[in-house]
């Protein structure tokens, strides 16, 4: 590698860790609590309100639920029925209208039952909900990981920070070849000075982090842009079968089918998968319900495969080809927080997340050291002033 070169990725890996290091910093500080997002929320559940939740093994009928909740709520319409397959209760939203949410996001309204016996839980609101809700500091701490509490503007910024910090990563590794050719791999200089010293700290944990970061980073980047690689999915996969299904006679809603029944003719098609949701119709797509369905291991449950539901007759429109980016989607948002392997995989998570906050932290310090006079230093101090601070803080 030449000197020229070695010149532009440490310009690179300079930059482009000085811009990413502070949001980077706030996402790992944030991310470390959503880690154990379900311990939390457990241990703040009442245990009589978990112990209604919890049923037998035939499910109630869906359809008296939604009657019943239409009933509470008359001025409101169902929008969707989800069901955590963790979490044995039926959760009914409604609201004025899809644009009537878009424009109101408040106008929703939750009420849940038990998935099993069809008995009322609570709705949004009441005591019994506050007591399940999600304790205030985790959502706090969620809406600043996902978008700094600026909407949707801070999702997109928050993504641009995750692909910066890929660049600061990569542009790290080419340099730490040139350093490795001058000291043994791990090598730690702690006679030296402190600066040294949390340099040589600086690189190994950073080449040690590096796949690591690289997965988080990644995944990171692709649920910052879920809404868009949602949309883009639909115009180019949805949207084809409704304008097909509409060129053959497709007509007006009328009174909509048997929920249950819908339910039932789903699952008898795709065998093995269960009910992750149900949507009603959409200004996009006003004839069809959408039924969400996913497998039932810990991997498979986060593939979804959507089917196309006429409203009319209950009848099945087609299933919606599932590309490999929604695929990526739907993968990523429980990798990048560890959630495949209970526990014991989130407890290595949260050690890494720390470490790598570590490394954030030192080379921000090695970065303004480097430009607060000093009095007169070692060779190898004087050296490592060319060096910038990063990830991953390469030495010539």
């Amino acid at each position: 590698m030449t000197s020229r070169t070695i010149r532009v990725w440490r310009w690179a890996h300079e930059w482009s860790s000085l811009i990413c290091t502070a949001f980077i910093l706030i996402a790992c500080v944030t991310g470390l609590p959503l880690i154990f997002r379900d311990e939390i929320r457990s241990w703040g559940l009442n245990e009589a309100v978990v112990e209604a939740g919890t049923g037998h093994n035939v499910a109630a009928s869906i359809d008296a639920m939604v009657r019943q909740s239409l009933a509470e709520r008359p001025k409101l319409k169902l929008l969707s029925i989800t069901e955590e397959e963790d979490a044995p209760e039926v959760r009914i939203f409604m609201a004025p209208s899809w644009e009537g949410l878009e424009r109101n996001p408040q106008s929703g309204h939750w009420i849940f039952y038990n998935r099993y016996t069809g008995a009322f839980l609570r709705q949004r609101g009441d005591r019994a909900d506050k007591e399940t809700r999600e304790p205030l500091l985790l959502s706090i701490a969620l809406a600043i990981h996902a978008n700094l509490l600026a909407g949707d503007n801070g999702k997109i910024f928050q993504g641009v920070m995750a692909i910066v910090f890929l660049v600061a990563i990569i542009s790290g590794v080419v340099l730490y070849a040139p350093f490795m050719r001058k000291h043994a791999f791990g090598a730690v200089r702690t006679r030296r000075g402190a600066r040294l010293k949390w340099l040589d700290l600086h690189n190994l944990l950073g080449i040690t982090l590096l796949a690591w970061t690289i997965v988080v980073g990644v995944t990171g980047a692709v649920n910052e842009f879920d809404d868009m690689i949602g949309a883009y999915w639909e115009r180019t996969e949805v949207a084809p079968i409704i304008q097909a299904w509409a060129r053959h006679g497709g007509a007006p809603t009328a009174e909509p089918v048997s929920i249950d029944q819908m339910l039932e003719t789903v699952g008898s098609q795709h065998p093995g998968m269960r009910i992750g949701g149900l949507f009603s119709p959409t200004p996009d797509q006003p004839h069809h319900y959408s039924i969400q369905l996913v497998g039932s291991s810990a991997f498979s449950s986060h593939l979804v495969t959507t089917v196309l539901v006429d409203a009319r007759n209950g009848e099945v429109t087609g299933a919606v080809p599932t590309p490999w980016y929604m695929n990526a989607l739907n993968l990523s948002a429980p990798l990048h927080y560890g959630d495949y392997g209970g526990l014991p995989l989130k407890i290595i998570w949260a050690l890494l997340d720390l470490v790598t906050i570590i490394v954030l932290g030192s080379g921000l310090y090695l970065w303004l050291a480097k430009r607060r006079p000093t009095p007169a230093r070692s060779a190898d101090e004087a050296a490592a002033d060319v060096q910038p601070a990063g990830l991953l803080q390469a030495a010539e």
